[in-house]
Order: C-alpha cells, then structure tokens, then sequence
C-alpha cells in the first residue's frame, strides 16, 4: 500500500469539509498524527482507518486508489468569508438546501436561522432505559455557522445488557429546525452506525426560560423509544472539558440534578393509547414558589 497515494488522496477528501481541523474533530484523530497521512509519511492503523473512512463517507479502495472518487457528489465552492459547514454523515449539502427549502415552503415559519433558541451549551436530559431512577445527561452546544444553526449532542450510555459492560457513546451533530412553538434537532451519530437523532422540545413557556421539555427519540437494541426529554441551559461560558467530565448516568436525585430538572423527569404524563405526551413545564411550575426549586433567578416567580 503506497502511503504517498493515501495522503493524496485523503487530502482531496478533506477539502470538503473546510478544514483539517475539522476533519481531525470529527474522525477523533490527533491532528499531528493526521498530518503525517497527509504527507504520505505513514498510513493509519486499522482502527484510525476505520475511524477516517467512516467520517468521510468513503472506502479504503477510494483512498488508496481514487477509484469511485469521480462519483462522489461536487461541492459548490465556498466563499472565503464563509464558515466551514457542519459535517452531517455523507449528506451535508442535501441538509442544508432542505433547511432552506423547508423556510422557503413555509414563508419562514420554519427556520435555522440564529436566534430562534439562545446560542451556547444545554444538558440534555432523558431517561435510562430499564430504570425510572437514573437518568442520561449528555450536553448540547448550538451554534451558527453559515447563517444555520448547528448543534453538537456528546452522550454516554452503559448498555445494561451487556454482560461486558461496554459504554455506548454518541456525538450527534446536525442542525436546529425552529417553527412559532417547537425546535427540532435533527441529526446524525458521527459513530457507526451512525444512527439519527430527533429531539423535539417546546419553545412557548411562561415560567422556566432556561427550560425546555419535549420528547426524544432514541434506540434500545432494534427498536425505538419515545421518551420525555428535558434541556437545561447553561449558557455560553464555562469550560467544555469539565461540562463533558458531567455527562453520563445520574441517579434522577442527585444532587449535581437541577431541581426543576428533578421535577420535571419525575413528573408523570398523561398519554392516550400508544401516544407519549411531552411535559408541560409551566403547568409543573403554576402556583409553586421557585425558591424550593431554584437559586437566583433562572425561573421567574410564579407565586
């Protein structure tokens, strides 16, 4: 295997998306390491192989001989004063013109534009499946880039039933639908296999701003979950490494839990037959002093 012909081409491959860097973050490979690929001083182990081809949306045959390279889809070129677009699977481009379709469809009720929900970091709350106790908190960051906004989902969940005890780990990344009353995040596992997100939460609350409840769906072995879903924000500071130390499984009372977090994975729904039905954060909240609840004023006073 020539590594000289490997770094050629995987250059070329990584001209669609923007960066170096942002391949490097994507693929979860040491950039210096990466750089030594790129000059064809050494090829990649099977397992950062893997990790490459996946991001990339190619095989190896591709990257070690250029075949099947004509037949990926053209890139339009960027404008130089245009942020690198997210990387969203193998099918950026055919997201990014449905999110403008989807605005232009419906006058502008729906959007990704900036603005529609706060900018910055959110833990994102949902239940572990098999247990009513323990929660999975994993942290959201949304940002704009190229006039959308993407977010970025990083989750760590023990899969209960294996017997090994392996971790099932996530970095979903898409972008934010928003109409008059909901947002939707819309994305992709960035690893295999690769499965898609779609968390829902509602936009139209009174009492908690820095809340929002709605459901997510997620996968347990080979069948889907819906289930009640809830977002904290926490803003646009702090360190990210520590806010990833947090994510994981919580017990629902544990004290690093928010309060209102706690009362509203807690809080029963009333669904109909075969129906989920998403929490109502102000109806949790309605007649309640927030000060048994919340420090400060995250939530306004309700009483």
């Amino acid at each position: 295997m020539d590594a000289r012909i490997f770094g050629e081409e995987l250059r070329k491959h990584c001209q669609r998306f923007g960066s170096i860097s942002a391949v490097c973050e994507g693929a979860g490979i040491n950039r210096q390491q990466f750089n030594k690929y790129l000059c064809g001083q050494m090829l990649p182990s099977a397992r950062s192989m893997r990790k490459i081809c996946g991001f990339l949306g190619v095989s190896e045959e591709q990257l070690f001989t250029g075949r099947g390279a004509a037949e990926q889809p053209a890139q339009p070129p960027r404008a130089a004063a245009e942020p690198a677009g997210p990387y969203m699977g193998s099918n950026e481009l055919i997201t990014l013109l449905a999110t403008q379709r989807l605005s232009q469809l419906t006058g502008g009720a729906v959007t990704s534009g900036a603005g529609a929900i706060p900018e910055g970091y959110y833990y994102c709350y949902f239940p572990l499946h098999s247990s009513s106790s323990v929660l999975v908190r994993s942290l959201i960051s949304v940002r704009q880039r190229g006039g959308v906004l993407t977010f970025s989902r990083r989750t760590h969940t023990p899969l209960l039933d294996s017997a090994k005890g392996y971790v099932g780990r996530g970095k979903h990344i898409g972008v934010v639908l928003t109409g008059p009353r909901e947002a939707t995040f819309v994305g992709v596992n960035r690893y295999p296999p690769f499965q898609l997100s779609h968390v829902a939460v509602n936009l139209e609350s009174l009492f908690a701003t820095n809340y929002y409840s709605g459901l997510a769906i997620t996968r347990k072995n080979r069948g889907q979950i819906a289930s009640n879903v809830a977002l904290q924000y926490i803003g646009v500071g702090g360190s990210r490494r520590q806010l990833l130390l947090d994510i994981g499984p919580i017990d629902l009372e544990d004290a690093r839990v928010d309060p209102v977090i706690r009362l509203m994975m807690s809080a029963k729904t009333t669904t109909g037959h075969n129906q989920v039905q998403a929490i109502d954060v102000d109806d949790l909240l309605r007649g309640r002093s927030t000060k048994q609840f919340v420090p400060g004023d995250r939530v306004a006073a309700t009483g």
